[in-house]
């Protein structure tokens, strides 16, 4: 076997089939040393060339691109996984740490639910801030086969802050515009909104309009609804619908809906987006378009979609 075969078969061992320099000194029957040698020549000729991949100058990349396309005051990306649920943890956490640094004594934090959320709040830090108040922004879906962890994520959070919190015991969408207003006279009920579009911060995901989500497995829709939704719908936010521009896709279920008006989470102080995974990417850029988050916490591959022309 000439030298130059030798090198090439010995940077195969190393680089490509991870073989240790002793291994393959053994095969090659030379000695370590000169294995090394070998190697490094391998890599001055050219033959071997090292390219390092650093995710996090990647993700710097990527966050200051964000900013800059969505007019987002703070982003934060995670590295992305295959599995869903344990992507959903890795968002969790990372909005978890965002909260436990942004939330101010003397602050409203409102929050929607879903599984994401709920990876979220169970992830706090418990602190002594007994002037923060907790508020739910939207109802709850009240027929459904999935956990949505509504009333879970608001006692979570009131007790991580150690503080009071506002529970919104209602479905997220009534069949008669009638019934809500008449709900919504209900001072009760009227002082927990007004706590919700008054919260200096928000904290929620985005729904997929997909038939496995949890919202489109409750009762809330007829056919035909769920025929426009599947034809015009990118994402939901607090139960409100909205196509791939950000703009309300159903006017008269958004009427129906019980909750925040997506036009108030614009004049937040903090609007927290929590989502990533591909199933959520146009419900996350619909949002964004939309302008209803300006703050957005999601993973590297989301990130790079969002940044496609």
């Amino acid at each position: 076997m000439d030298q130059l075969s030798k090198m090439i078969d010995a940077a195969r061992m190393y680089y490509e089939y991870d073989y240790s320099q002793q291994e393959i000194a053994k095969r090659l029957e030379m000695s370590r040393p000169t294995v090394s040698r070998i190697l490094k020549k391998a890599k001055q000729e050219g033959i071997v060339e090292v390219t390092i991949h650093d995710p996090s100058e990647q993700i710097e990349q990527q966050t200051h691109a964000l900013k800059k396309t969505y007019g987002l005051k703070e982003v934060i990306i995670v590295h992305s996984d295959e599995e869903e649920t344990t992507l959903k943890e890795k968002l969790g956490e990372a909005a978890a740490s965002f909260l436990d640094h942004h939330i101010d004594h003397h602050d409203t934090l409102a929050a929607s639910w879903g599984t994401t959320l709920y990876e979220t709040a169970k992830r706090v830090q418990p602190k002594t801030m007994p002037n923060v108040e907790i508020v739910q922004l939207n109802g709850g879906a009240s027929h459904s086969g999935n956990q949505t962890y509504a009333t879970e994520i608001i006692h979570l959070l009131g007790h991580a802050f150690q503080t009071y919190n506002w529970l919104l015991p209602l479905p997220a969408i009534v069949d008669h515009v009638s019934v809500k207003n008449a709900i919504e006279k209900d001072r009760h009920i009227q002082h927990i909104l007004q706590k919700g579009k008054m919260a200096d911060k928000a904290i929620f995901s985005v729904g997929a309009p997909t038939v496995d989500s949890v919202l489109m497995q409750t009762d809330y829709f007829t056919e035909d609804e769920l025929d426009k939704l599947d034809k015009n719908a990118a994402g939901e936010i607090c139960s409100r619908f909205f196509d791939d521009k950000g703009n309300i896709c159903h006017q008269e279920l958004n009427e129906r809906t019980i909750g925040i008006e997506l036009e108030e989470l614009k004049k937040k102080e903090a609007s927290i987006l929590v989502a990533g995974g591909q199933s959520k990417h146009r419900a996350v850029r619909g949002a964004l378009q939309g302008g209803y988050a300006n703050v957005l916490i999601t993973d590297q591959k989301t990130a790079s979609w969002l940044l496609q022309p």
